[in-house]
């Protein structure tokens, strides 16, 4: 099993999550707006370097939503917790996910009252952890093995 932690704001302004939760589903960006990036770039955040990572997606990974705390910070927010319940989808580059836990903070929200369906599991209270290199889109794989300090912090409930 593998970690996961991804974005839900397209464009650093608009705000998905509440769709991605209400539809079962996690995906970075159409593939009909977002092209490749130009030749010669393959830094963290290029289309190219995200699409790899999201093809490594497989059924039974941890998903974990994250929101930077701005622009500057050091910190991010754990917004909500998911399994993958299928294979990434290349096709429509999404990967659809059992949603479980979710954010104190988010229930707060209108979009997020109006939801239909919402994760069983609130966390007690807000998930602050070091951003560390997860800036782009989708970070992963992680394995627990690997980062034993914190994966138990991101995940376990």
């Amino acid at each position: 099993m593998n970690y996961w932690l991804v974005g839900a704001t397209w464009g650093g302004e608009e705000e998905t999550l509440d769709s991605f939760i209400e539809k079962g589903y996690w995906y970075c960006w159409d593939s009909k707006d977002y092209k490749p990036n130009p030749e010669g770039f393959s830094g963290g955040n290029s289309i190219i370097r995200q699409q790899n990572s999201f093809r490594k997606i497989k059924k039974g990974d941890r998903i974990a939503v994250k929101r930077l705390q701005g622009q500057g910070s050091k910190m991010m927010d754990i917004l909500a917790i998911g399994i993958a319940r299928t294979d990434a989808d290349e096709n429509e580059w999404r990967v659809y996910i059992d949603w479980i836990a979710i954010s104190p903070n988010l229930l707060e929200k209108d979009e997020f009252k109006k939801l239909d369906k919402l994760p069983n599991i609130v966390f007690p209270s807000t998930r602050e952890i070091e951003i560390g290199e997860c800036r782009a889109s989708i970070h992963g794989p992680y394995k627990l093995e690997e980062n034993k300090e914190w994966i138990p912090k991101v995940f376990f409930i």
